[in-house]
């Protein structure tokens, strides 16, 4: 990083001192010239020259300085810049002719016993779960949209994340079939969802930022000090559990306390948690930070394996379980009281808190250039975080799907 940079800048400006002090002898007799083709002649002179000019014995000393001085600028620059590739986002005409194959839901007979999540529907048998991500958009604890490939954006998230931090966590995965599928182990979920977060923020009426700036500073079990700003960085992340409603159901709040007296974690369980889910978002923070993404909150959901082991399952880091700001814009937007630069759901979670809907109500008709742009934002975050240009499969993702998972009927 810097310091190594430093080192070598020391280091080039000792072999470089070395050549300055040269010009005190006053007893040179060459002089040293290019021609216009780089090419170094040395010429004699009977007479000694001027001070200042450099021994031609003493001038391969000049290339150790050069090459340790752009090794450390070298060094330096791949590991303090970050280079965002931006490769063409898909035509928003495609994304509009998606609209009518976006996949609301499935339901297969002969894929075993059927569950309805928010956004994925379950299928298990024995030992085994099939989940199917749909292109459906929760917010608010609703459905709120049908958003086209953000079933595929999220499928090949959890596979990227999945992978970067199963030397943490261990999780559920077994395969991938189809773009919009996860063949996973059957777990029992643990009906608690740990949600850590690094700033302060939310726009639902129960959001730590809505509580906060209606008085409240004990927020999950964490008491949060005086004087916060929405979209702060708080001093360390935080762990605000909720309940693991069901289907149609709102989420509460918890406190480790709570959770303890009501017998839905022993101790120990809540510690292993709340360690796997602290160092899951460090990772998270980490990778993201490489892309110039800030990962501002997270939600973490775990089971148990059929032998008792806690892994993590649904998935982890997406757009539909995150939020997500743009790192170079964030300083600046904070200052002047704007919002950051978001690549998530959040985007249309605050379109609706601007047309005046926050959880109660009817949903106000969303736009097609609002449906459209929202695909955008989850592709951005995927290819952003990831570093891969997004491949989407337009077409009939129901047909597709079917076709994929023939092996799994019984």
């Amino acid at each position: 990083m810097i310091k190594y940079y430093q080192n070598y800048t020391k280091l080039a400006r000792r072999y470089t001192n070395q050549l300055s002090s040269l010009s005190d002898i006053s007893r040179p007799t060459f002089e040293v010239t290019k021609d216009l083709l780089g090419k170094t002649f040395v010429r004699r002179h009977p007479h000694p020259q001027p001070r200042g000019t450099l021994r031609p014995q003493k001038l391969p000393l000049l290339r150790p300085a050069i090459v340790l001085l752009l090794l450390g600028w070298a060094y330096f620059l791949y590991n303090n810049l970050t280079f965002n590739p931006s490769p063409e986002m898909i035509p928003r005409d495609v994304i509009a002719q998606q609209i009518p194959h976006v996949l609301t839901g499935t339901n297969f007979t002969n894929l075993g016993t059927r569950y309805e999540g928010k956004v994925r529907d379950n299928y298990t048998q024995g030992q085994r779960r099939i989940l199917i991500t749909s292109d459906r958009l929760s917010a608010f604890d609703r459905i709120i949209a049908n958003i086209p490939f953000k079933g595929q954006v999220l499928n090949a998230m959890t596979q990227f994340w999945f992978e970067n931090t199963k030397d943490i966590c261990p999780n559920y995965i077994e395969s991938y079939p189809d773009p919009q599928v996860i063949v996973g182990k059957e777990c029992k979920p643990i009906m608690v969802e740990m949600i850590v977060r690094g700033y302060i923020t939310g726009s639902t009426s129960t959001s730590a930022w809505t509580v906060y700036a209606k008085g409240g500073r004990n927020i999950g079990g964490n008491v949060l000090p005086e004087g916060l700003k929405k979209n702060q960085r708080l001093p360390m992340p935080i762990i605000t559990p909720t309940s693991k409603a069901a289907h149609g159901d709102h989420d509460a709040n918890l406190t480790p306390a709570q959770i303890l007296e009501q017998g839905l974690l022993t101790a120990e369980q809540w510690e292993k948690l709340s360690s796997y889910a602290l160092m899951l978002y460090a990772r998270g923070v980490e990778v993201a930070a490489r892309q110039g993404v800030i990962l501002v909150d997270t939600k973490y959901e775990f089971g148990f394996t059929p032998e008792g082991e806690i892994v993590v399952i649904d998935e982890i880091h997406t757009p539909d379980s995150s939020r997500f700001w743009i790192a170079a814009t964030y300083e600046e937007r904070l200052a002047q009281g704007q919002e950051p630069q978001n690549i998530n759901k959040e985007f249309l979670r605050l379109w609706l808190a601007d047309h005046g809907y926050t959880g109660e109500g009817e949903i106000p008709a969303i736009p097609k250039e609002i449906i459209c742009e929202t695909t955008e934002k989850y592709i951005q975050a995927y290819e952003m975080i990831t570093g891969k240009t997004f491949e989407a499969q337009p077409g009939d993702v129901l047909s597709r799907i079917e076709k994929n998972l023939t092996l799994y009927f019984i």
